[in-house]
């Protein structure tokens, strides 16, 4: 998904007269998530504007380093 998407789901979602709360959001790229080259940018922007929510992320975990993995631990992104 583009960057661009998330931040309009993410505007609409955080107004007032959005409907629903939203307890969790679930990363998965139809495959894998990390793969999006926009992974952590757009990780990094769901935290900020929903801080409260849940982050799930679906992985087989093969592209994962250990660079990666201590980003999303420190800035709790998952």
């Amino acid at each position: 998904m583009p960057f661009e998407l998330v931040e309009r789901i993410c505007q609409e979602v955080i107004t007032s007269s959005f409907p629903f709360k939203i307890d969790t959001i679930r990363m998965s790229e139809n495959g894998e998530a990390i793969l999006n080259r926009d992974f952590l940018k757009i990780a990094r922007y769901i935290r900020k504007q929903l801080p409260h929510t849940r982050i799930d992320l679906m992985s087989n975990f093969l592209s994962f380093d250990q660079e990666l993995s201590d980003v999303l631990v420190r800035e709790r992104l998952v």
